[in-house]
């Protein structure tokens, strides 16, 4: 399993915990149920999950301040998702360029959402990692 693999996976996890209220342990047993993982890939993946469950209210902020006329509470369940584990990629994964965090996420998009969402997901993620770089804060390319 690659990273990709464990985006989708926390992709899934994301999801359930925000329609389901699942904690970060029920979701990750959900999505992990019959794979077998590297270890790297299981530490990412839980690294991916319980590291955007706790820094949720910073991630939510800079969507919020960046998804112009929607807020994190309008956004379909999908986008918010690929947003939050993204925006946590782009804030906390130093060892991952800001390109391939948004590049992947525009994927997740073709794959799991509606046609507008990879390019409005780009901008947003395009302009979060401007300020980054801007701001000289840790993710931005």
């Amino acid at each position: 399993m690659g990273r990709r693999i464990a985006r989708e996976q926390a992709l899934k996890a994301f999801y359930q915990m925000d329609v389901a209220r699942a904690k970060p342990e029920e979701a990750y047993r959900t999505v992990t149920e019959g794979l077998v993982l590297k270890p790297e890939n299981e530490k990412y993946l839980q690294e991916l999950i319980w590291g955007m469950w706790e820094n949720r209210e910073k991630i939510d902020e800079l969507i919020d301040r960046f998804a112009l006329d929607w807020t994190v509470d309008r956004l379909s369940r999908v986008d918010r998702a690929i947003l939050r584990l993204a925006v946590y990629e782009l804030l906390y994964c130093q060892d991952i360029p800001a390109s391939v965090s948004i590049n992947e996420a525009v994927e997740l998009c073709k794959k799991y959402s509606g046609p507008q969402s990879g390019p409005f997901v780009n901008g947003i993620l395009g302009t979060i990692n401007r300020l980054l770089k801007e701001e000289q804060v840790p993710g931005g390319e």
